[in-house]
């Protein structure tokens, strides 16, 4: 939920949890109240499934296909759970783009890079293979595979073009290259940023607790509720970059700005854009 929320909250102008332009935290803006408001209405319009907020995935999805909802908040892996666990229903598959507040809106979705799944350990004694079997990740081949599964995009979203997928998958990747960008990474700009994080203690109730509350009336003012959120994370990582720069580490809330950071474009640091160049 707390990600689908930042997600609605980014097609009504937010720049994400964290607007890299300043440093500053999102969650107390009015985009982010917006998309609250949004599920709100649709869950007191009787629009939502019941018991939704007790649903998890696996069993949202077998009701969905089964008749019991028209519609599912869901990744473009749907198309492969349903050809392989719903057949049946394959031919009602459909998909469309994340809602948007106005109609040709052009705001897009920013997300930073993903973490790694597979790592290489420093103690390897076969490093050199396993250097291989990884790169074999990286190839047009794997790419191809990979979308032929219908479950996560290929890292090449063009290898969609050349496999043999549901017309809908396709088309949700198709979405995803035209709305998705890549974010900025601080702990990739600076790795005192993981530091920083690993010091910070978890703010309670946390983003999705308030989510949650607000859906069943533990939350009454969800606008003041993410404010108070978004002041208690900037005040803990203020105490947590205080810790870890007496260590002696260079850190400071700059290493959360990116001044050449433009929201409609795959960020590229300009370290790497005048290598390039180079």
């Amino acid at each position: 939920m707390a990600q689908h929320v930042t997600e609605l909250a980014q097609t009504a102008g937010a720049p994400g949890p964290i607007d890299f332009l300043t440093g500053e935290y999102t969650h107390g803006s009015e985009p982010f109240v917006q998309a609250m408001e949004f599920l709100l209405g649709m869950h007191q319009d009787g629009l939502l499934f019941p018991s939704s907020l007790s649903l998890d995935q696996r069993d949202a999805r077998a009701r969905w296909a089964s008749g019991g909802g028209a519609m599912i908040f869901d990744g473009p892996w749907n198309a492969g759970v349903v050809t392989q666990d719903f057949e049946a229903y394959l031919d009602n598959l459909g998909v469309a783009p994340i809602p948007m507040p106005e109609a040709g809106s052009t705001a897009r979705i920013n997300v930073g890079p993903a973490s790694g799944t597979y790592w290489l350990a420093t103690q390897s004694q076969n490093a050199d293979v396993a250097a291989d079997i990884l790169l074999q990740m990286t190839t047009d081949e794997y790419y191809v595979t990979l979308a032929e599964r219908m479950d996560q995009p290929p890292f090449d979203l063009t290898a969609v073009e050349r496999a043999e997928v549901h017309p809908t998958y396709a088309q949700a990747l198709g979405f995803f290259a035209d709305r998705v960008r890549l974010a900025p990474s601080p702990v990739t700009a600076n790795p005192a940023v993981a530091d920083v994080i690993a010091e910070m203690t978890p703010i309670e109730p946390d983003f999705g607790q308030i989510i949650i509350g607000a859906f069943t009336g533990d939350v009454p003012d969800v606008g003041a509720a993410l404010q108070e959120y978004s002041d208690k994370l900037t005040a803990e990582r203020e105490r947590a970059i205080g810790v870890v720069a007496a260590t002696g580490a260079d850190i400071s809330v700059d290493a959360w700005v990116f001044p050449d950071w433009n929201p409609d474009e795959d960020y590229v640091p300009a370290a790497a854009t005048s290598a390039a160049r180079a």
